[in-house]
């Protein structure tokens, strides 16, 4: 994220960066990182027999330019702060994410990890009932709602 933000930040000419995705406290119950979930499923992983399924980084090219207006807009209105600029376009690009991994039915789950959810909610209702069961990247809900973002002080990382 840092990177593809890169000119906002120089835009902004301050020691400043807005982070995107998916942050150290995100675990899942058992301890799992959404971050290391979230990056096989936007990779893939063959030993898993896990397909890519893209989302981040397809936001990021497609999005790129409507961030930077946000940037720009709020640095003019009412005499907005950087933070203020960053705030907003974390903010949407969080949305935007959201919204991409709404928007990602392919490649379909196969038939033994639909098996597996249907399994899961038949022992313990994980999810809700009305859930599509073939709905990659949403099985919970929780990778989804734990997409953030963060403006922070730049260390040059």
């Amino acid at each position: 994220m840092a990177a593809h933000l890169k000119k906002i930040q120089e835009t902004l000419g301050k020691k400043k960066a807005v982070k995107v995705g998916f942050f150290e406290n995100a675990t899942y119950p058992d301890g799992t990182s959404v971050a290391t979930v979230a990056a096989t499923q936007e990779l893939g992983s063959p030993a898993q027999n896990i397909p890519a399924r893209p989302f981040m980084k397809t936001t990021f090219d497609e999005k790129q330019k409507k961030w930077m207006r946000i940037v720009k807009r709020a640095l003019q209105e009412d005499g907005h702060d950087p933070d203020v600029a960053l705030e907003r376009v974390g903010l949407a690009a969080a949305e935007d994410i959201k919204k991409a991994i709404q928007a990602v039915h392919e490649p379909t789950l196969a038939v033994s990890t639909i098996k597996e959810r249907l399994r899961d909610w038949e022992e313990t209702g994980a999810f809700e009932k009305d859930t599509d069961l073939q709905k990659p990247l949403i099985r919970t809900g929780h990778m989804l709602n734990s997409v953030s973002y963060q403006v922070e002080d730049d260390d040059g990382s």
